[in-house]
């Protein structure tokens, strides 16, 4: 869609624009795929150390769902805490010893490594920031801890801001705040970029961001979102190649 074509406000916002930071995960590149394999890769490594019954029921959604459960039972921790203590947790559920350390670091380490094995950028991410970051600073906002280089991004960021880092998560407005401290410019002059409707378009709005939301899939809330989630974006796009025109 063409700047021209947009609503006068939302044109007048645009143009305001000094810098743009990017959500990461399932974002700038597939999270989701590089996360079941690598969960396929950790299930496999319990049933070798631990065969039996109890970890020929272990299942990869399973594995997720404790993960989540896990993210619940200690809030605040970091990323890395707590995917190490549910692979404690996992040992523990397959017959093993929760206090088996090595074992939880061993298998928090195959997974890092088989998710990076199996991350891969979308094919949109890498073209569109080479052409946006001709034109302004950009960065990556996360509530995950993927390091851009190793996901397979080539285009050098500005600022690379994680919620363990800046010590609250999307979509707490403070950390949108933080990155437009250290960008250098007001919230009124960032866009942000993001998939969630919770974490990034609410977290955006509420800092005074500009919300742009990435609906890659086109699912039921992409029609009007505010009546699924309660959260309406100010522009929503398909793909990331879309903020080329309306950016420049």
């Amino acid at each position: 869609m063409p700047l021209s074509d947009l609503p006068t406000a939302l044109r007048e916002r645009i143009v305001q624009i000094r810098a743009i930071s990017f959500d990461g995960d399932d974002t700038l590149w597939d999270f989701e795929t590089a996360m079941l394999h690598a969960l396929r890769c950790v299930l496999v490594e319990v049933r070798r150390l631990l065969p039996g019954p109890r970890t020929e029921s272990l299942t990869v959604p399973f594995l997720r769902a404790l993960r989540d459960e896990t993210e619940a039972d200690i809030p605040g921790a970091s990323t890395e805490a707590i995917r190490l203590e549910a692979m404690r947790r996992t040992l523990a559920i397959a017959g093993g010893s929760h206090a088996d350390e090595p074992a939880a670091q061993a298998l928090f380490q195959l997974y890092v490594d088989a998710r990076y094995a199996g991350l891969r950028p979308y094919p949109d991410a890498q073209p569109a920031l080479g052409a946006l970051g001709a034109r302004y600073p950009l960065a990556v906002i996360s509530n995950g801890n993927t390091d851009a280089v190793r996901a397979g991004i080539r285009t050098p960021f500005a600022l690379v801001l994680f919620a363990t880092d800046a010590g609250v998560t999307k979509p707490d407005p403070r950390i949108f705040h933080m990155a437009c401290e250290r960008l250098d410019c007001a919230p009124h002059q960032l866009a942000h970029v993001g998939d969630s409707l919770e974490s990034d378009v609410a977290g955006a709005q509420a800092a005074g961001v500009l919300s742009i939301w990435l609906n890659r899939a086109g699912d039921r809330t992409s029609v009007m979102p505010h009546l699924v989630t309660g959260v309406q974006p100010e522009l929503t796009i398909t793909s990331l190649l879309e903020l080329v025109p309306l950016l420049s």
